[in-house]
């Protein structure tokens, strides 16, 4: 469990009330978007064979709006960071010291198509992968004042087209090329929740043991035998 509350540190940096309003918000936002996006590519798909293609790009984009939504509403900063290729951008979003990007895959396990811009942005996160000061070393001081990289990532559904099977955070190795940790949207929420509480456990009664008292008895009325005496 280190590395999941370590992901929950950095990202509840600003403050676990922004992080959990982000996630519910990034949560809604995306479900909303993966719907419109079925809906408006059968009114717009010049054939039925354009539908999956034209669905696709629609989930891409209106994600992009679902991050953008989630973070105005819980009034964290986001960036249209222009990407390496010409002419178009990503948008990142800043959660404590996660900048989180939206990304789709065909399975929690699978990675996004490589670029360049996620390549570097990634960079940072050698700091948070195990396996660095055992491959790697540790990278230079700087990087910590960078933030780190995650991957809001939504999963297809293999029976329904007009909802996502899955949303996950997952935060990508130092060069994008593993995930260091998925953690499902049902996990984040519990732990953030868990997070918002202050971890706050039920005390042990302090008794050392159990009154008598407290526990029922059964009295059983008395029978009386039928004598023989007069009736």
């Amino acid at each position: 469990m280190y590395l999941e509350n370590r992901i929950i540190d950095l990202l509840t940096s600003g403050g676990v009330a922004d992080a959990r309003k982000f996630f519910l918000s990034w949560d809604e936002a995306r479900n909303a978007s993966w719907a419109n996006a079925h809906r408006q590519a059968k009114l717009l798909a010049a054939s039925p064979g354009h539908l999956p293609a034209l669905r696709g790009q629609l989930r891409h984009q209106l994600g992009e709006e679902a991050l953008a939504i989630a973070a105005e509403q819980a009034k964290l900063g986001i960036i249209a960071r222009p990407t390496e290729q010409p002419g178009a951008c990503m948008m990142l979003a800043r959660v404590g010291r996660f900048a989180l990007a939206s990304v789709k895959v065909r399975h929690r396990t699978l990675l996004p198509r490589q670029s360049l811009t996620r390549e570097v942005l990634s960079r940072p996160n050698l700091e948070l992968d195990p396996q660095s000061d055992f491959l790697q070393g540790k990278p230079p001081g700087s990087l910590t004042e960078l933030a780190y990289f995650g991957c809001l990532i939504a999963v297809p559904s293999c029976s329904d087209p007009s909802a996502p099977g899955e949303l996950c955070l997952a935060v990508p190795d130092g060069s994008m090329r593993d995930w260091i940790k998925v953690l499902s949207i049902e996990t984040l929420h519990g732990m953030l929740l868990d997070r918002a509480a202050g971890s706050k456990k039920a005390k042990p009664t302090s008794a050392s043991k159990i009154e008598d008292k407290v526990i029922p008895q059964i009295i059983v009325p008395k029978i009386e035998k039928p004598g023989g005496g007069d009736q």
